[in-house]
């Protein structure tokens, strides 16, 4: 790896490989993550970690927190009316990993049905481009929006003034092992 990439990243996100297989993540899955766990570490030149207790398993990561600490979160001073249009969120990477593109086209077979609903996709990514073209196609510019990317304090600011969030990922194993620590 080394010769081949002389600045190895490995970013330790969500999960160890324990806490993987005890919330019932497959065990082939689990043990291959113990073995990138025990062996990447030795060529990687930066780690970062999401939590205190990753961190704890590879000393020489910086922690770098993926969640939002409530005391950073805005106070939500809109009152809908009975007449507001309901507020969804999706903030993340807007990425082919995540389910933005098959969340949409539900929105799209179900179009007649999303006239109360905002929609906004908070975030940017390599998929970006492709859920614009399905919401030109299926006619839910009205529906949807899509900010790009935001400052910290400005994903925070919208998720606040969100009614709703959603985290859509594809149906599978993984995600559903995964799914409440990511949301």
């Amino acid at each position: 790896l080394r010769s081949k990439h002389p600045s190895v990243w490995m970013d330790v996100d969500d999960w160890s490989a324990g806490q993987f297989t005890a919330r019932g993540g497959g065990q082939l899955v689990g043990a291959a993550y113990e073995i990138l766990e025990r062996v990447l570490p030795r060529f990687a030149h930066r780690i970062t970690a999401c939590s205190r207790e990753l961190q704890s398993l590879y000393p020489k990561a910086e922690l770098v927190p993926n969640l939002i600490r409530l005391r950073e979160v805005p106070v939500r001073n809109r009152k809908p009316a009975a007449t507001d249009r309901i507020r969804v969120a999706f903030a993340s990477s807007v990425t082919a990993y995540h389910g933005h593109a098959p969340f949409l086209e539900a929105l799209v077979r179900r179009r007649r049905d999303c006239s109360q609903i905002d929609f906004w996709i908070l975030g940017d990514g390599d998929s970006l481009g492709e859920c614009r073209g399905i919401v030109e196609r299926g006619g839910l510019g009205d529906v949807v929006h899509c900010s790009g990317q935001l400052a910290r304090a400005a994903m925070l600011q919208r998720l606040t003034e969100a009614d709703i969030g959603v985290l859509p990922l594809w149906d599978n194993r993984l995600n559903r092992a995964r799914f409440p620590l990511k949301l």
